[in-house]
């Protein structure tokens, strides 16, 4: 493993933004440290810590996640008060609100493979039941986007889309955004109260925390390439890393560069950290050079191969959020079956082993 610093810059007008490969505008200097990865014949990592944010591509993800850590008979933190999906979001890290690992035999202290969810981001409280020396990942997604898939999801994009008009006068009218909070709420999912989030100063040493903190942060507008790296970090293979797309809505409201200015002055802590954070997985992108390519183009046939053999052709519109449902094939086999997966099938396959 190596950590190599560099400096990139940040840009100071945030107008301006655009995010496309890691090209910007104007910036002033800081301190990057390069998220680290595997250079040496490794072995499969086995313990990892994913800290679910909102609306992120974060379900494809967790269910990547779930299917590998089922399939290697790990342990998993899932709270036994939440029958519905086991996130301990709102609930305190403690171990006796958690199901027991797999053979613990209720002496010493219950110790587990994997955690992935919504839950409160503590990594000195985590580790302490945590297996090994895990690898912590987190996603983040381009604010603007986050945002419109946030309120439609959370039912609250009328105080917002629909009151557009009041919202570009006065971007802090809308405070929290609706009952869910979604003004800089990818940052907060990683620690942050609202009122810290207005305080440049605790953002950008945020940042540089979870900078330190967690081993890749995955960008969800650049998956495939985000699981390329995933893939490098954890010694993992292909299959591995397949997926089928989950929770895809059928309709989009559309995103203005006014309305995209506007959220980027709004949620500017989460502007920060994802344009921090964009960087970083391009600089990463570029240190690998071609070979990265050559994996790419490998994973997205097996995702189209894996697509044509697991896909039914029937889709159907699901709950009031308009989300996608694909009905998947699973008359052949189980690898199908488990990447047809919903995170709550997973939830229930998995509680039930460990109770």
């Amino acid at each position: 493993m190596i950590t190599v610093t560099m400096l990139i810059w940040i840009n100071i007008n945030e107008s301006s933004f655009h995010f496309s490969a890691g090209k910007y505008p104007f910036y002033k200097a800081v301190q990057l440290r390069k998220q680290r990865l595997p250079v040496m014949k490794c072995h499969p990592v086995n313990n990892v810590v994913f800290i679910k944010t909102h609306k992120t591509a974060s379900t494809s993800l967790h269910c990547i996640i779930c299917r590998y850590g089922y399939n290697k008979k790990l342990s998993f933190v899932i709270c036994k008060f939440n029958m519905y999906n086991g996130h301990i979001r709102k609930t305190a890290l403690n171990t006796s609100r958690f199901l027991p690992p797999l053979h613990y035999n209720g002496t010493g202290n219950p110790m587990y493979n994997i955690l992935t969810g919504h839950v409160t981001y503590a990594k000195r409280t985590i580790n302490t039941f945590m297996s090994g020396k895990p690898k912590f990942i987190t996603i983040v997604r381009e604010p603007a986007s986050q945002i419109e898939s946030h309120m439609n999801f959370f039912h609250h994009k009328s105080e917002v889309l629909s009151g557009i008009d009041t919202f570009l006068k006065d971007v802090n009218y809308f405070q929290n955004g609706g009952t869910a909070g979604s003004r800089n709420n990818q940052i907060r999912d990683l620690g942050l109260t609202l009122i810290q989030t207005a305080n440049e100063t605790i953002v950008n040493d945020t940042i540089n925390k979870l900078d330190e903190e967690f081993d890749l942060v995955l960008i969800a507008e650049y998956f495939d390439e985000s699981l390329i790296l995933l893939k490098r970090l954890m010694c993992w293979e292909f299959e591995d890393i397949v997926y089928l797309a989950k929770n895809t809505r059928l309709k989009r409201d559309t995103i203005t560069n006014t309305f995209r200015r506007n959220v980027y002055k709004w949620s500017r802590a989460d502007m920060l950290m994802y344009n921090y954070f964009n960087f970083t997985l391009w600089s990463n992108i570029r240190g690998l050079g071609s070979e990265f390519y050559v994996e790419l183009a490998t994973f997205r046939a097996l995702l189209t191969d894996t697509s044509t053999r697991c896909s039914a052709s029937k889709i159907s519109k699901r709950n009031r959020s308009g989300v996608k449902h694909i009905e998947y094939s699973t008359s052949n086999t189980t690898f199908c079956k488990q990447l047809g997966m919903t995170n709550v099938d997973w939830y229930q396959s998995i509680s039930k082993r460990q109770q």
